[in-house]
């Protein structure tokens, strides 16, 4: 028997009513001028969260290891709001943490992003579906696609995952 938890995060709402892309799919949820990534609370998926890196790029020289818990060196680079962004604090990395998944994308796409939990296993798979239009857009966007999630305890791996449709 699997326990398992899934959190499901749909990041542009009116792309998941629209199955085509004859609507262009703007990254809306991805403010690239700040770096604040939105997505939801974990075990409260009704509240907005918002994520603030200290800066971009960071993932660039994570070597592949985008779990960042309270030992990691990118732990303070990050505060997260659960208000829309009225407030920012550190991130309480004793309830969270905080996994990402980059990717080089067109410039109308939408993501699905799902952390599921593998307790039996010692596991948690980030996977990131990416659904890009071909709208003929040549813009590149490098997106680090950071969610916030239960702290995942130091024995577990965790898989990054990206399903292209």
């Amino acid at each position: 028997m699997k326990n398992s938890a899934t959190l499901s995060i749909a990041i542009i709402a009116i792309a998941l009513l629209s199955v085509s892309c004859n609507k262009r799919c703007d990254l809306e949820s991805e403010d690239i001028s700040s770096g604040a990534v939105f997505t939801t609370n974990p075990g409260n998926e009704d509240q907005l969260v918002v994520i603030y890196p200290s800066a971009g790029n960071m993932t660039e020289s994570m070597a592949g290891d985008y779990h960042i818990n309270a030992i990691d060196s990118y732990a303070s680079n990050f505060e997260v709001s659960f208000d829309g962004g009225l407030t920012k604090l550190p991130v309480n990395y004793s309830a969270y943490s905080i996994l990402a998944n980059p990717i080089i994308v067109g410039c109308d796409v939408w993501f699905e992003k799902n952390v599921e939990f593998d307790d039996i296993n010692f596991v948690v798979d980030y996977t990131l579906t990416v659904h890009e239009c071909k709208n003929g857009c040549d813009e590149a966007r490098y997106l680090e696609n950071y969610v916030l999630v239960p702290t995942i305890p130091s024995n577990y791996t965790v898989n990054y995952i990206v399903v292209n449709l």
